[in-house]
């Protein structure tokens, strides 16, 4: 069958002695011919007395005229061998003719051969192939050429073919059969001249009948193009690109095993660059086996399919309660100026209900608009936020965060305010001359007026863990040098003025770890084949988290896990993690890649207990890996 010639020939193509493969292939045995060559015995002819055939020894040349022989003999005499071999062919000698030309010099030697094939070509069928080998022309062989005896002429051409001729001679005889009509031999010929496009053709045809017979794509005959294509093309150059619709196949097919999740082996398969190929790449990448299906892409992490577009935050609109205020505050001076009389009761019954009613609708807006509390803030209460706090846009999302400019911390959710006059409220209701909104004004004047309240001890928890402590784990309070060094220069202490009764003994600070600054994601220095997973698989995570949009402080985190990788990848490469924290590491990362982050923070957690003291550099960047994954790959 042709699948079986299909197979026959690919496995030629990968022999040493592929050519003299593909004679016998063809059913040309070169020892066997040899043999029944010498061994020939003419039979044919025998004596008209019965006597049996003579020898091939005993038979000889036929003789020469008296008169011709006289002819050649006196041309020889003055040495013109090219009358002599005229009178030869004249008399029907062609033997002696090629004789005497071959001692009359190249161009009467050419001349003479011309001649002899012209005459005798037609009885001697073979004198055309001995023709086109001695000048040369075995195209001219391939294009008048039987069709029928395709298999004769690839003989031909792999015997006597050059071999930087042999590929185009290949071509030319697969052009001949399909200009003929006979597409499956014709695709065997461009399979031996390593014509990827044309020898495909065929097989495309065939898959397009199998998907027309069934009505649908069918996955067997598909299977079976996929594997001769992949085979076939190891034998040709690494960089040779597949044309758009045997990419598009290929996809096709890649498609089909990441629907049976097989996505290691599906992203060998997908060597489109259509779209639809780029995203299927993206999800197996950021798949459960992203490990795997990185090595199985050549180890470089594939092209995000999509554009980031910012399309920035609505303008906020004002608030309905602004507007009410400011519309009853408007009436009341209004209605001051028509009647100075007015009592001051009568003022703080108005002022009151206007304040009232403001109270109500703010109400109102909170609950209606819950939904909407990003604008707000932005429009109204920017105003409100505690000392150093200020609201910024994030320009990847474009959400409004919290950012304190003291210390550096962040936030989504807006800081609540500290009032520091809610004590004096009831107060000033009881005078009956100060009113409600006598009191915020009090208030705005001493803002403007740069005055600062000291937040009291019930802030933030990160506003006392950055006030309290220098870098999470010693305290900064008993240590100058360590408040200095981490900018906690202005720590409240018991102590200003007086002697402190003790300073915590603190060494030289070391300097920071020099791994993260010499590593280079793109070239990481080389590992052990035991750990080259784990690296790959931390490398990989990195990659994926960089593709996605981050916040500020997410972004800083990330800072940190690259940080810890490289760290971690140059103290493995030195030998400086033992083989049991390595294997952690390891079940760590395949934790991940299942996303169990359970069972990946319980990991981190042991180390963390029983390595912090070596590995401190990068068991940090640990934590926040497994925070971001849990957030991002859900």
């Amino acid at each position: 069958s042709y699948e079986n010639k299909v197979w026959g020939f690919m496995k030629i193509i990968f022999e040493e002695n592929a050519r003299a493969q593909l004679l016998t292939y063809l059913g040309f045995d070169s020892e066997k011919i040899s043999r029944a060559a010498t061994e020939f015995v003419d039979n044919s002819s025998s004596l008209s007395d019965g006597v049996s055939a003579l020898s091939i020894d005993s038979k000889g040349t036929p003789a020469m005229a008296p008169e011709a022989e006289a002819a050649v003999q006196q041309a020889l005499l003055v040495g013109n061998f090219e009358a002599a071999v005229e009178c030869c062919f004249r008399s029907g000698n062609l033997a002696d003719a090629l004789v005497l030309a071959s001692c009359g010099g190249a161009e009467l030697w050419a001349k003479t051969q011309a001649e002899y094939f012209s005459r005798e070509a037609k009885k001697r069928p073979f004198l055309s192939i001995v023709s086109a080998v001695m000048n040369n022309k075995l195209e001219e062989l391939v294009s008048s050429s039987d069709p029928k005896k395709w298999q004769e002429t690839l003989a031909i051409l792999s015997t006597y073919g050059k071999s930087d001729e042999f590929p185009s001679l290949c071509l030319a005889l697969g052009n001949r059969l399909e200009e003929a009509g006979d597409a499956p031999n014709a695709s065997l010929c461009f399979m031996c001249g390593l014509k990827l496009d044309k020898a495909v053709k065929y097989w495309k045809f065939e898959l397009e009948q199998a998907n027309k017979a069934k009505g649908t794509t069918d996955l067997l005959a598909l299977h079976a193009f996929i594997e001769k294509v992949t085979v076939y093309l190891q034998a040709l150059d690494n960089n040779t690109v597949l044309d758009s619709d045997v990419s598009e196949l290929f996809f096709a097919y890649a498609k089909a095993l990441s629907d049976q999740g097989l996505f290691a082996i599906a992203s060998k398969y997908c060597r489109s660059e259509s779209q639809k190929c780029k995203e299927l790449k993206d999800r197996l990448y950021r798949s459960k086996d992203s490990h795997y299906c990185l090595q199985a892409m050549g180890g470089s992490p594939p092209e995000f399919p999509y554009s980031s577009k910012s399309v920035g935050v609505a303008p906020a609109r004002a608030s309905s309660v602004s507007l009410a205020s400011t519309s009853q505050s408007a009436q009341v001076s209004q209605q001051q100026k028509q009647h100075p009389a007015t009592t001051t009761s009568q003022q703080y019954q108005q002022q009151h209900t206007t304040a009232s009613n403001a109270q109500q609708q703010q109400q109102t807006v909170t609950s209606t608009h819950s939904a909407s509390q990003e604008q707000i803030a932005q429009s109204g209460q920017s105003q409100q936020l505690p000392p150093g706090w200020v609201a910024l846009q994030d320009s990847s999302s474009g959400k409004t965060y919290y950012a304190n400019q003291s210390t550096g911390e962040s936030s989504w959710e807006m800081p609540k305010a500290v009032q520091t006059t809610q004590a004096q409220q009831p107060s000033a209701y009881a005078n009956g001359g100060t009113s409600y909104q006598q009191t915020q004004s009090a208030q705005q004047p001493a803002a403007a007026a740069g005055t600062k309240t000291s937040p009291p001890n019930a802030s933030t928890p990160s506003s006392k863990v950055a006030s309290k402590y220098g870098d999470g784990f010693v305290t900064s309070a008993s240590h100058p040098e360590l408040a200095e060094r981490y900018g906690n220069t202005g720590t409240s202490s018991a102590y200003l003025g007086v002697a402190r009764p003790g300073t915590a003994a603190v060494g030289e600070f070391a300097a920071p770890s020099p791994a993260a600054e010499s590593f280079d994601p793109n070239k990481p220095p080389d590992v052990s084949a035991e750990h080259k997973p784990i690296v790959d698989g931390l490398l990989a995570y990195v990659n994926a988290l960089k593709g996605y949009p981050l916040s500020v402080s997410e972004k800083k985190q990330l800072a940190e896990i690259e940080k810890g990788v490289g760290i971690f990848t140059i103290k493995l490469s030195r030998s400086e993690i033992d083989a049991n924290t390595a294997s952690e590491v390891g079940n760590l990362v395949t934790a991940l890649n299942s996303r169990d982050y359970v069972t990946a923070g319980k990991i981190q957690a042991a180390l963390v207990n029983s390595d912090w003291r070596t590995h401190k550099d990068w068991l940090k960047g640990a934590k926040f890996l497994i925070q971001l994954a849990n957030k991002k790959f859900r």
